[in-house]
């Protein structure tokens, strides 16, 4: 079985880093159904075994900080149906599709009434986002610029 940074390390080959998942759970083999197709429940369940504590603990995200993050994870989770998200995980990476952004922008809109979609795209990790929900954030292009890419 591979680790996980031999892994990482051989994606880092093929593709661009934002496209390399936070979350690898190396296995030892694909668990077959009887009708030879993945079993997705099999597969879930072996990558929820950790081979050891230090290994879980090393992949396991960063847990989000302060109020404003905390709130923007409570809602992705819930929209995902993730039981946690780490605090620089991108969105798509958990799971989120364009579809899960705009129940995440509707459910931000309701507490941040200047929340525009485009944020969502341009600030894709929870930390990020939460720096522009709080008003901390680096400045950088307009939502406009960013749509128009």
């Amino acid at each position: 079985t591979a680790t996980r940074s031999e892994i990482v390390a051989r994606l880092a080959g093929h593709l661009p880093a934002a496209l390399i998942p936070s979350r690898i759970h190396p296995v030892p083999n694909i668990p077959v159904n009887q009708n030879g197709k993945a079993d997705l429940k099999a597969l879930r369940a072996l990558a929820a075994e950790p081979e050891d504590r230090a290994a879980s603990a090393q992949d396991a995200p960063e847990a989000p900080v302060g109020e404003v993050e905390e709130f923007v994870a409570g809602i992705w989770c819930e929209v995902l149906g993730a039981e946690r998200v780490g605090r620089h995980e991108q969105f798509a990476e958990v799971g989120g599709t364009s579809f899960n952004a705009l129940t995440v922008y509707g459910r931000l809109r309701r507490r941040y009434p200047g929340f525009a979609i485009a944020q969502l795209y341009a600030h894709p990790t929870v930390a990020q986002l939460a720096a522009v929900l709080s008003g901390t954030a680096a400045p950088t292009r307009s939502a406009t610029a960013v749509v128009e890419l």
